[in-house]
């Protein structure tokens, strides 16, 4: 009896830990890092650094880790990639 009390007090651990995931396609985020996981994992990494220092949020939402904030913000387009201009490259 006491084993099943255990298993019914995990469930709801589970069902908050699933709440919390958020599943964002990863063809939309590589769309907008011009296709490439290195730009992406970059500038996911550049703006989850910048939340993490206090910069404002630019989507209204409650995310269970600032990653996913940031990589939310890149699917919706609100972060992203500066173009690189011939003054970058000098």
């Amino acid at each position: 009896m006491e084993v099943s009390q255990q298993v019914q007090e995990q469930k709801p651990e589970k069902e908050k830990f699933r709440e919390a995931m958020i599943n964002i396609p990863i063809q939309e985020l590589l769309d907008k890092a011009g296709g490439s996981m290195f730009k992406l994992c970059n500038l996911a990494a550049k703006r989850a650094l910048e939340l993490n220092e206090g910069a404002h949020k630019l989507i209204d939402g409650n995310f269970p880790k600032i990653t996913t904030m940031a990589l939310e913000e890149i699917r919706q387009g609100k972060v992203r990639l500066k173009k690189e201009t011939k003054s970058d490259e000098e």
